[in-house]
């Protein structure tokens, strides 16, 4: 016996939110240790050292993740 609406059919009771979101991820991060600044790379795919490369390529970094920064962006 299938569910109704078909096999795959999402049912539920409480309303979808009306509005559409997107999740945008950073393009830019700053290490709190040294200092380095990269960008994302989409050609590459990949995190790039940005401008002058200042800061310490072999740091352990720890990236400015404080919470301040939301990927969900609405549509």
């Amino acid at each position: 016996m299938t569910a109704p609406g078909g096999p795959g059919t999402f049912l539920s009771t409480r309303p979808f939110p009306s509005a559409v979101i997107r999740i945008v991820p950073p393009d830019e991060r700053e290490c709190e240790r040294c200092g380095r600044v990269e960008a994302w790379d989409d050609d590459r795919g990949v995190w790039a050292a940005s401008g002058d490369a200042t800061g310490n390529a072999h740091c352990l970094h720890e990236w400015d993740i404080n919470g301040s920064y939301s990927p969900v962006e609405e549509v």
